[in-house]
Formats: C-alpha cells, structure tokens, sequence
C-alpha cells in the first residue's frame, strides 16, 4: 500500500498495543515503524539496477522471519533511548506493525514474499495501492485520538477504526469473488475462450474492475463495474503473435517473465526485447490515447555480453484529468 497507508496503520496499531503507556507518542512510534519495511528500496537504489528492485522489493522486510526477529533488535535499540514500557510490549508492538505492514500489502497486486525466502510473492489483486475507502477509517480513528489524552474510550474507537477497515479488506476479496464471476459470464457472452484469467480493481475503488484473460493468439482486457447492467461492450484485444525469445533465455530475464505470471506481450525494438507487462490491464479501455501498458521491462545485452540488463519504463499519460473522468464515468456502470 502507499506510504500514507502505512504510516496511518502502523500509527493506529501501535496506539491500540501501546497507547496505554504511551499515550500519543505511541502514534508518532508506530509511524515510523509502519513504514520501515518499505525503505528496503533506498539501499537498492543506491545499485542502480531495475533487477534488483524488481526482485528483492518487498521481499526480506516484508517475511514472516523479518515480523519476528527484526523486532527484538528493534526493541533493543528503543531501550538503549527509553525504557518506558517493558521489553515483551515494545516486542509486540514491533511484531504487530510489521506484521500488519506485510499482511495489507498480500492484497495489492504486487503483493510479497511473505514466507521468503521459500515461496514466490503472495498477491490477492483485490485492493489498489491507494484507497481512499479504506484509509480515511484508520484516519479517522487517529483524529480523534490525536488531540486527547489516552482513555478507554479513545481506546474503543481506535479499536473500531481499525476493525471497519479490515472489514472492508475482507470485503475486497468478496467484490474480487463475485466479479471473477461476472467476467466469466462477459467473456463467454463474447464467446472468447480463454486459458488464464487476472481481476484486479482499478485505481481508488473496488467498484470498476479490470479483467485479463490469455487466449492462444493475445490477450483481451475488458473492465465491468458492480452497476453493469449490460455485456454489450467489447473488450480490448491486445495481439500477441510471438517472438523468437531465445537471446533473452538467462536468469534474469526468466525472473522478469515469472514475475509477469505468464501474462506478457513480447516485442523487439531497437534497444533489445521488451516484457509488456499485462497483470495490471491497461488504460487504453478507458482512453484511446493512453499506453497500452503500463510497465514494460526492456531486456538489453551489456557490452560483454555476461547478464541483461533490466529497465522498467513507466507509461507517461498525456491527459491524466482525462482519464480520471473516464475512470469516474466508467464505474457508474453501463
């Protein structure tokens, strides 16, 4: 989730296991915890190399073995400044914000490597990186909380802001579980036979989902709200026709393709062999002007031919207002 996201959540659970303690300061505490986990990408950027970002980004800091070990030494160094509350509770509030941090993010659809480092990424696609919905709660809650001393009431409230918002996540995975089905019905009304299929929601909302689904000539991506009402419209056909990928057969560029889950469009430019990456849809069915993808991953050869090298090129979209009122109509249905 985004860092605001996290900050908030680490605020709110901290202030739940410690506030007691340590009244408001447990929020600023718990903050800055909640977003630690995330800065594993400051000493991999300092390598300047998009593999590594791609491959180790929530990876160790976002384990189960980070949640329990990392917060002993956490602990030992929140002695060395205070010893307010006992070992065992600054422990668990470490465990609980990290955790916490971890878990939120198994929902997104770049997901973790939560049993790293025996197990590939965990990704629900059933919640955006930014949702306004289920953040305001947890805001809501700290708000409240923020100007006050700590109470049993206080305590209450933070308790149910905490809890409408895991509700809601929860929720997500019933939104994702009814739609799968709706994109299953829409495609067979269009009779497109297909071998895997990837929802996700679209960007601020769980209403207006997107769907990619993997036939054996390309892809087709099609977008279906809850107050959809027809089949009627057509899903965008992105033509796959395949390359000779065998120059791009290393380590490195195999990684790139598992990422990917098997949902990418190949294509050759003059720079080396880009990944078309399609497990988050594309905007080109809100927009026509609008990239087709929105990450690409250009494989290129060094100089001594010894590893690729991997860049992640982000999409650029010329009318963002554009598409957010496209976005905004598209999800009251049709």
């Amino acid at each position: 989730m985004d860092s605001l996201t996290q900050l908030v959540l680490g605020s709110a659970v901290a202030y739940v296991v410690a506030g007691k303690q340590l009244g408001k300061r447990s929020l600023l505490i718990g903050g800055l915890a909640g977003t630690f986990p995330d800065l594993d990408s400051i000493p991999l950027s300092l390598f300047n190399d998009d593999f590594l970002m791609l491959k180790h980004h929530r990876g160790f800091t976002h384990s189960l073995l980070f949640c329990l070990f990392f917060p002993l030494l956490a602990t030992y160094l929140t002695r060395l400044i205070s010893v307010k509350i006992s070992f065992k509770l600054w422990y668990w509030l470490y465990f609980w914000v990290f955790l916490t941090h971890t878990l939120i993010d198994c929902f997104t659809s770049w997901g973790t490597q939560l049993f790293w480092p025996l197990a590939p990424r965990i990704a629900f696609n059933s919640i955006f990186i930014i949702d306004p919905l289920y953040t305001s709660w947890i805001l809501l809650g700290i708000g409240v909380c923020l100007f006050k001393p700590f109470s049993k009431r206080l305590l209450t409230i933070m308790k149910m802001s905490l809890l409408v918002s895991s509700v809601y996540l929860l929720l997500t995975l019933g939104v994702k579980w009814k739609m799968h089905y709706d994109f299953k019905a829409y495609f067979g009304y269009h009779n497109i036979e297909y071998s895997q299929m990837m929802t996700r929601p679209t960007p601020f909302n769980i209403v207006l989902w997107s769907a990619t689904v993997k036939t054996d000539k390309g892809f087709y991506v099609a977008l279906r709200s809850l107050f959809d009402t027809s089949q009627q419209e057509q899903p965008l056909f992105i033509e796959n026709p395949g390359v000779d990928e065998s120059l791009f057969m290393d380590e490195r560029s195999d990684f790139v393709r598992f990422v990917t889950n098997g949902f990418y469009k190949a294509s050759y430019s003059k720079d080396g062999l880009n990944i078309h990456d399609l497990r988050f849809g594309s905007m080109a069915n809100l927009l026509d002007s609008a990239p087709q993808f929105l990450f690409t991953y250009r494989l290129s050869r060094s100089l001594d031919d010894s590893q690729t090298k991997v860049v992640v090129q982000n999409p650029v979209v010329a009318d963002t207002k554009l598409l957010f009122k496209r976005l905004w109509i598209r999800l009251k249905g049709v």
